[in-house]
C-alpha cells in the first residue's frame, strides 16, 4: 500500500500523523508553516474548481486571509515565502521572465535558482524545504498575468554546478470532513508514480497554454 502522509486541520486542534519513511514524516504537532501551507492548497482547490486551471496573478498576489493576516502566494521574485511560513510557499517561472524552467532528461522539472549564489536566502529556503520535503506550490505562467498552479510540488534535487533545482509534482487529495480539511500526500519521492505525475503535469500544462492563446487569437480576432 502506498504511504501517505496525513494531515488533518480542525476547529478543535492540529495534529499530523505519519505512515512513512524516515525523512518524510511530518511530526505533529503541525507548525503553523504547515497550516498556512495546507490552507493555501485548499484555498487553490477551491479556486482552480471555480475558475478553472489557469488562474489571474492579481488572484494570487491578494492570496486568502490566515487568522487576520493576509498571505499572497506569490510575490515579485520566483521564490516566494510570506511572513507566516518559515519555509518558501511557491516557487514561480513567469512567461516572460529571465529564466525558462525546462525538463532534464531525467524528466525531472529544472528549476533555476535565485541569481547565481547557492548561499542566497531564497535558495537556502528551498534547499531547506527538499531536507524536509516540504509540499510547495508550483506556479507557471501560462500568459501575461495567467498562472497554473501544479500542488503539491516537491524539490528532490539541487545541482550546485548548474544553479538549478529539480523538482517533482504529486498528487494531491484535499476533502473537507466535518469543517476539518484533510489532505493526503503519496509519498516515496523517487518512485516511477511520481515521475509519471510530472510528466502528466507537463504535458497538462502545455495543454492549458494552448488553451490560453487560442482564447487570446479568438478574443484578439472579435475585438
Amino acid at each position: 500500500m502506498t504511504n501517505l502522509v496525513m494531515a488533518v486541520l480542525g476547529l478543535g486542534g492540529t495534529s499530523f500523523t505519519a505512515d512513512s519513511p524516515p525523512g518524510h514524516a511530518y511530526p505533529g504537532p503541525v507548525s503553523l508553516d504547515m497550516q498556512v501551507r495546507l490552507r493555501a492548497f485548499g484555498w487553490l482547490r477551491d479556486r482552480m474548481a471555480e475558475h478553472g486551471d489557469v488562474l489571474p496573478r492579481t488572484m494570487l498576489a491578494e492570496g486568502f486571509t490566515f487568522e487576520g493576516d493576509r498571505v499572497p502566494l506569490l510575490g515579485p521574485q520566483g521564490i516566494f515565502k510570506p511572513r507566516l511560513c518559515e519555509l518558501p510557499l511557491s516557487i514561480t517561472t513567469s512567461p516572460n521572465g529571465p529564466y525558462r524552467d525546462a525538463v532534464g532528461s531525467d524528466g525531472l522539472i529544472e528549476y533555476r535558482y535565485r541569481g547565481t549564489d547557492p548561499a542566497h536566502p531564497d535558495n537556502t529556503g528551498l534547499r531547506r524545504a527538499m531536507a524536509s520535503q516540504t509540499p510547495l506550490t508550483y506556479f507557471v505562467g501560462i500568459d501575461p498575468g495567467r498562472y497554473a498552479a501544479v500542488l503539491p510540488a516537491f524539490i528532490v534535487g539541487d545541482d550546485v554546478g548548474a544553479l538549478t533545482f529539480k523538482v517533482q509534482a504529486d498528487d494531491l487529495d484535499l476533502t473537507s470532513v466535518g469543517g476539518e480539511l484533510r489532505v493526503a500526500v503519496a509519498e516515496d519521492p523517487g518512485d516511477a508514480r511520481r515521475r509519471y505525475i510530472t510528466t502528466s503535469v507537463q504535458r497538462r500544462l502545455h495543454q492549458a497554454a494552448f488553451r490560453e492563446h487560442v482564447l487570446r487569437a479568438y478574443t484578439g480576432a472579435c475585438a
